[in-house]
């Protein structure tokens, strides 16, 4: 935790941090990682082409493997199933406790009105408020 500490203090006594590149918009940067994204989508894509190109197994290795794929389809299919109801039932909840329960006001201007103010009320009427600033220091005698 001194560590940290220490840390802390070295970062904020060093000041406000500038990077190191031409022109300080930040064009140099984002231009660095399009590029970084670019080169990253075209490694994906010549990855995908060696996976592609590979020989897909002997006849028993196919049997096995179309075995696992039906399975998985299935449990998504019957996982998105499920996600759909409950996103329904919960689109219901949602609208039921929103358009259904809430007590509908008479009128936007009424509403409106009841929220602001008006000029001759004080800018805060609780009676708890403090009137001054409270004090940190006793009073001096």
């Amino acid at each position: 935790m001194v560590g940290l500490g220490l840390l802390t203090v070295a970062i904020q006594d060093a000041g406000p941090f500038t990077p190191a590149v031409a022109g300080n918009d930040g064009r140099t940067i984002l231009w660095v990682a399009m590029g970084v994204g670019i080169l990253a989508l075209a490694a994906a894509g010549l990855l995908a082409r060696a996976v592609i190109g590979m020989d897909t197994g002997t006849p028993a290795m196919r049997a096995i493997s179309d075995a696992i794929r039906e399975g998985a389809e299935a449990f998504l299919r019957r996982q998105y199933r499920t996600i759909g109801i409950i996103a329904v039932g919960l689109a219901f909840i949602v609208y039921a406790g929103y358009n259904l329960l809430l007590p509908e006001p008479s009128s936007a201007s009424s509403s409106a009105r009841s929220v602001r103010p008006s000029p001759d009320t004080p800018a805060c009427t609780s009676p708890s408020a403090p009137t001054s600033a409270p004090r940190l220091l006793p009073a001096p005698a």
